[in-house]
């Protein structure tokens, strides 16, 4: 886990989020050598595109769930 702070610590934090968004969207499309999320069929029943308003509240609720876990890691070590 200190190799993930180490690397984590050398971004501001306008540019980590904006590293997590475009990895969010890279994961939701895909690419030639893997399907994305958004072509599953499940998911596509929900959210037939990627629109902006998913993509900002995903990072909304990513950031309110995850910020604290690594807040407590941090603490820890």
């Amino acid at each position: 886990m200190n190799e993930f702070n180490k690397r984590l610590a050398k971004f501001e934090p306008s540019e980590a989020r904006e590293m997590a968004k475009a990895k969010f969207i890279a994961c939701f499309e895909g690419n030639s050598y893997s399907s994305g999320e958004g072509d599953n069929y499940y998911i596509q029943r929900v959210w037939s595109e990627l629109e902006e308003k998913l993509v900002s509240e995903s990072m909304r609720l990513s950031e309110r769930i995850l910020l604290p876990a690594i807040e407590r890691i941090r603490q820890r070590e």
